[in-house]
C-alpha cells in the first residue's frame, strides 16, 4: 500500500484527498451548495455529517481494540470517560433548557 511505501500515516493522504475532491479543487464535494447557501443550514448539514463521520471512526478503533484491553485498562477508561461524559451532558442539557 502507498501509506507503507511513503512511511506516512491515513491522515496525511485523507487531507489531500480532501483538497482534491473539496470545493477547492475538482468540486465534487461542495458542502457550500447544500441546503440552498443559507449558511446556517450549511453549518447544520456540515456539523452532522462530521458527528457520523467521528462515530464511525471512534467505533472503527473500538472494534480493532484486543479483546483483552477492557479489562487490563477499565480503571483508565472508566475514570476518564464517566466525568468527561458526565459533564458534557451536563453542559447539553443546560443549553437545551436555556434555548427553550
Amino acid at each position: 500500500m502507498l501509506t507503507n511505501q511513503l512511511y506516512i500515516g491515513e491522515a496525511p493522504l485523507a487531507f489531500i484527498f480532501g483538497i482534491i475532491v473539496g470545493p477547492y479543487g475538482g468540486n465534487v464535494f461542495n458542502p457550500h451548495a447544500w441546503g440552498g447557501g443559507s449558511d446556517s443550514t450549511v453549518n447544520s448539514i456540515t456539523l452532522e455529517f462530521t458527528r457520523v463521520v467521528l462515530a464511525i471512526g471512534v467505533f472503527a478503533i473500538g472494534v480493532e481494540l484486543p479483546k483483552a484491553y477492557m479489562a487490563k485498562h477499565w480503571k483508565s477508561l472508566f475514570f476518564l470517560l464517566v466525568p468527561i461524559m458526565s459533564w458534557v451532558g451536563h453542559v447539553h442539557f443546560r443549553t437545551t433548557i436555556s434555548a427553550w
